[in-house]
């Protein structure tokens, strides 16, 4: 290994062990209330090895909002069944959307995000670049039924808008300020509807629906 092969990986390694440390923080406690100072304790580094790789707490909070979007992207693309009818494989994604949206601490990042977005920018582009990956997750979840036949899909936003908003509205809204979330049969009636909206309106003649 060079010299510069080490000093690479050692830096990842500190970015790494900062965010881990960040994310433990932030989820645990609200923004103002954690310091720069106990992310170095807890990630075992220097102040000026943290300002190395974050110029700020907001610049510090918008990476664990980015990596923790990627983990649940990971998380919902791991879950997408190609094999199922279309009806149970939309119902299925849309089951594991809002078990992963209403989860304590996606609810206390995105609270967070809407309490601090204004005063730092960096905080609110990227809640912004996540819901960005999180639209393009669920579009090419849906061109790939309408690849397969089950999908005619002649206005490919208002497909994403319908499944995104019918989530948004009767689970996700509701679980951000606080009111009583549904419980798991509420989530898979919610789920078998959003499923059945998609295929009645884009559901193509011949396609494997049942389910």
């Amino acid at each position: 290994m060079t010299l510069a092969d080490y000093q690479a990986a050692k830096a990842a390694d500190s970015r790494q062990r900062i965010t881990k440390a960040a994310t433990r923080l932030f989820l645990a406690n609200s923004y103002d209330r954690v310091s720069v100072a106990e992310v170095t304790k807890q990630a075992d580094v220097s102040l000026r090895t943290l300002y190395k790789h974050f110029d700020s707490k907001a610049a510090l909070y918008a990476s664990v909002v980015v990596a923790k979007a990627e983990e649940l992207t990971d998380d919902l693309s791991a879950s997408i069944d190609d094999e199922a009818p279309a009806l149970a494989a939309v119902a299925a994604f849309a089951l594991r959307v809002m078990q992963i949206g209403t989860r304590d601490d996606v609810l206390a990042l995105w609270r967070t995000i809407i309490m601090e977005g204004r005063r730092f920018p960096q905080i609110l582009d990227a809640y912004l670049q996540a819901r960005e990956e999180f639209t393009a997750l669920v579009r090419d979840f849906l061109q790939r039924l309408e690849a397969r036949g089950d999908l005619r899909l002649d206005d490919r936003d208002a497909a994403v808008t319908l499944f995104i908003g019918m989530l948004d509205y009767r689970s996700s809204l509701p679980a951000l300020i606080g009111e009583p979330g549904l419980d798991a049969a509420g989530q898979t009636r919610l789920a078998h509807q959003v499923a059945e909206a998609v295929l009645a309106r884009f559901g193509a003649a011949g396609g494997r629906s049942a389910g």
